[in-house]
């Protein structure tokens, strides 16, 4: 009688082990990623855009999911924002009667995008530095803040209120440098916006971490 007990409590434990290993085995790999960026973005086109707009800054974030170390599909939204170049646009407002020693506030330009992106990485081996491409197409928003003159203590705000909203592109490339459970990367883009008249393009540089979950 014992030696039955004791066959079956090593039977028991040995199922138990095997049930053990095969839900080890058949627990699924994690490929979600959230994303968190901030940097700068230097202004492109069309000419007047980087003549009197100087560079801003630029954050944002979101959510990816790995197909497999090599390739990945992610959603991001990002806002850009850049002050205007007030000596640039007093030389302007100077053909007006502005005098130059007058003061310019507001008249930033802000741009928001929604992207789908996809990526690309050229070294897939865990745990090492990663070169990478990307690209995406998206929504683009772009907004004109109101500009104020002071000049001698009198003030006067021109209302802009104008808005832009168009289809969008980007490609880029960046480098991901683990760190143990974060991962740290670096990247630099080029968005383009295909805004009515002149498309609006910007060079977005940043670092940020991605946190597998």
């Amino acid at each position: 009688m014992r030696t039955l007990s004791m066959f079956m409590l090593c039977s028991l434990l040995c199922l138990t082990n095997a049930l053990s290993q095969e839900q080890t085995e058949q627990q699924p790999e994690r490929r979600i990623d959230l994303f968190f960026h901030a940097g700068t973005a230097f202004p492109s086109d069309p000419s007047d855009f980087p003549d009197y707009w100087d560079m801003g800054f630029a954050f944002g974030g979101g959510v990816g999911y790995s197909f497999s170390e090599a390739f990945s599909l992610s959603g991001s939204i990002d806002y850009s924002m850049f002050p205007l170049d007030e000596e640039e646009f007093l030389k302007i407002l100077a053909a007006f009667g502005v005098p130059p020693d007058a003061s310019i506030s507001g008249g930033g330009i802000s741009i928001f995008t929604v992207m789908a992106n996809a990526k690309a990485v050229f070294n897939s081996t865990p745990n090492s530095v990663t070169p990478y491409v990307t690209t995406g197409i998206g929504f683009f928003n772009m907004s004109l803040g109101d500009i104020t003159v002071t000049y001698q203590g009198q003030s006067g705000t021109g209302e802009v209120n104008e808005a832009r909203s168009a289809f969008s592109f980007i490609i880029g490339a960046g480098v991901e440098i683990p760190l143990g459970a974060p991962t740290l990367f670096i990247e630099g883009k080029y968005c383009l916006g295909f805004t009515e008249g002149d498309n609006t393009g910007f060079i977005p540089i940043r670092a940020g971490v991605k946190i597998r979950i």
